[in-house]
């Protein structure tokens, strides 16, 4: 796969926002991870399901989860660095 560097221009509250939006996210797809897990422990789903589609819904939002909390992190860093660059020197 190849990589790109991107450059982002966002004031720290722009940022702030988005991160919030990211972790909100996370959750989502830890919730979906361990509903998909729930689905898979039972025998028969109810709903017709075969227990490869949960185990492949599980992959998904693990997959999910993974990259969307790289990426909250990496945006975390640049919001603390930002923070410490424009702060007032004691």
């Amino acid at each position: 796969m190849e990589t790109f560097n991107v450059e982002l221009k966002l004031t720290v509250d722009e940022a702030k926002k988005i991160a919030e939006i990211l972790e909100f996210k996370v959750g989502v797809e830890q919730g979906l991870v361990d509903y998909h897990k729930k689905r898979l422990a039972e025998a028969d789903d109810g709903h017709g399901n075969p227990k490869e589609l949960h185990k492949t819904l599980i992959n998904e939002h693990r997959g999910s989860h993974k990259q969307i909390s790289y990426l909250l992190g990496v945006l975390n860093i640049a919001i603390k660095d930002a923070q410490e660059r424009t702060s007032e020197p004691f």
